[in-house]
């Protein structure tokens, strides 16, 4: 998108782009269309977007499009379609195909190449020698890994990056836009709706499986459609075959019920941040000195733990958490207990980041602890940050002192899916803290594995068994994807089942489960999105 620039002159909405031909002013594309047609099944979502411009300068036009890229977005292909003629893409060495794109410019033809940046993570189309007067159509596909939903039996259709392609020019009245949605279900299908609002037109199929979902005329480009299904405690198998290709993927969705289990799952890395700038000086910090001292001593064994200081900047106390031992308790308790508030300013996104960086200990799920006045710079950002590590980060806040920000401290409890706690005096200091401690020892499951399984149960031989999973471990109420390669129809025709396996991993008990699905009962799709996916979180 930062290639594309409103002309604000212009009587017509009209985009300029690097490397126009003539590189006069009016050298420019009109967006007229920008279209969304999906198809999800589970937590794999197929996306077409398409974008209609129109060349309304005098001159061709040779132009560089951006489409930024994320973490969960894997790009399967585009079409241009200039008037009536098709240029599809085709998987060919850089150089060659600049060669090619370079030949056809020079000869007055159209011409389109793609590549991918890794550098600033987006795929560029270059598109060549657009008429005067022609009207140019782009389509992109790229399947998208859903988000994370903390609502169990919950899915939302997220704000891909890619839409940043768009972000400026669909506000306008000028363009036209529209979305659709096919929904594929593994449990009956409740509700269907908006996050801004808007009036759905929803079809749901008598069994609730599949629903169609049509956006009004003009529709929220940032608008998140989320649907609710009926609780499935079981995991869903999915079968892919490749359209083209002699070649079949898996994928497995489920989210765990920890209902049944009562067991201490105590076992975990705490790591607390503390804040010590100014605004904290006087009591707010000796209470929080006082609360990391009591939250010292009433973590639970076999547990690490760290404690980062924040301000300006950050400071750590370990490299990495070390092991609770009494010595360690012992030696850190005395240090926090001489913090003073001497580190200037409020910055909590950064500490955060770093955190969330490090490396998470195997069958040690991460807690944090944020105590803090509440008074940083940037809540939006922050906030956002650690959503987007929710999955992996646990995270809880204590409000120290009579001036705090309660809207940061339950924004940072509510999207990192842990609870907080106002402590604005000595009374009652002790139950808080152990009351925000206790409520973070929950379930977390990992070391998952999936195996095929012939008539005989006995193994059968894939490309890839396990390539990924959406995390290494999750926690209750969290929905996990596994992916695994089969190979071609001659590998596939040797499996009767599939062998889900995964363990308790924050417990003392060696406790597995394992789910096991018959070939025969398993919806069979056609696709190249589950596949994709596999490949790329390989």
């Amino acid at each position: 998108n930062s290639n594309i620039n409103k002309m604000d002159s212009s009587p017509c909405r009209v985009l300029n782009f690097l490397n126009s031909k003539n590189g006069s002013d009016d050298a420019g594309l009109t967006l007229q269309n920008f279209t969304v047609s999906i198809q999800t099944h589970e937590t794999v979502a197929e996306y077409t977007i398409t974008h209609t411009y129109k060349n309304c300068s005098k001159d061709s036009v040779e132009a560089t499009l951006e489409f930024p890229k994320d973490d969960n977005t894997v790009f399967t292909g585009f079409v241009a379609k200039f008037n009536d003629t098709i240029i599809e893409s085709k998987i060919q060495e850089k150089q060659k195909a600049q060669e090619k794109f370079d030949d056809a410019i020079a000869a007055g033809k159209q011409a389109v190449m793609g590549a991918t940046s890794s550098q600033k993570n987006t795929l560029d189309v270059n598109i060549g020698n657009v008429p005067p007067d022609v009207t140019i159509e782009i389509n992109v596909d790229f399947t998208y890994k859903l988000p994370v939903s903390t609502t169990p039996n919950q899915f939302t259709l997220g704000v891909p990056e890619i839409f940043k392609s768009a972000e400026k020019q669909v506000d306008s009245s000028e363009v036209s836009t529209s979305m659709t949605a096919t929904i594929i279900s593994a449990a009956p299908i409740d509700k269907i709706e908006s996050s801004s609002g808007e009036d759905l037109n929803i079809s749901l199929s008598e069994d609730k499986l599949h629903a169609s979902v049509k956006s009004p005329d003009k529709f929220d480009l940032w608008s998140q459609i989320t649907w609710t299904r009926q609780k499935s405690d079981k995991p869903s198998l999915t079968i892919e075959k490749h359209p083209t290709a002699d070649r079949y993927t898996a994928m497995a969705n489920f989210t765990p019920n920890f209902d049944e289990i009562e067991e201490d799952f105590s076992q975990g890395e705490f790591i607390i941040l503390l804040d010590r700038s100014g605004s904290m000086s006087g009591q707010p910090m000796t209470l929080a000195n006082e609360a990391v001292v009591l939250f010292l001593k009433s973590l639970p064994e076999n547990c690490k733990f760290n404690i980062v200081s924040f301000g300006s900047g950050f400071e750590t106390m370990f490299p990495e958490s070390v092991d609770n031992t009494d010595e360690n308790v012992k030696t850190t308790s005395a240090k926090v207990l001489k913090f003073s508030a001497d580190l200037g300013g409020t910055e909590l996104e950064q500490p955060l980041a770093s955190v969330f960086n490090q490396t998470i200990f195997s069958s040690h799920p991460r807690y944090v602890f944020v105590l803090t006045d509440g008074a940083i710079s940037n809540p939006t950002q922050t906030l956002r940050l650690v959503q987007n590590n929710s999955f992996t980060n646990r995270v809880s806040a204590l409000g120290i002192g009579t001036s705090v920000d309660k809207s940061l401290i339950e924004g940072l409890a509510k999207n990192g899916e842990g609870s907080f706690e106002f402590i604005p005096s000595i009374d009652k200091m002790n139950e808080k803290v152990i009351n925000c401690l206790s409520k973070s020892f929950r379930p977390a499951i990992g070391d998952f594995f999936m195996s095929f399984l012939d008539a005989d149960k006995n193994p059968v031989n894939v490309d890839r068994p396990l390539t990924s999973c959406s995390s290494s471990f999750i926690y209750e109420g969290h929905s996990c994807s596994m992916f695994g390669i089969i190979g071609n129809r001659e590998t596939f025709d040797k499996i009767a089942s599939v062998q889900l396996s995964y363990k308790l991993i924050n417990s003392d008990k060696d406790q597995t489960f394992e789910e096991r699905h018959e070939i025969s009962k398993c919806e069979i799709i056609q696709g190249k999105g589950v596949q994709s996916l596999a490949v790329h979180f390989a």
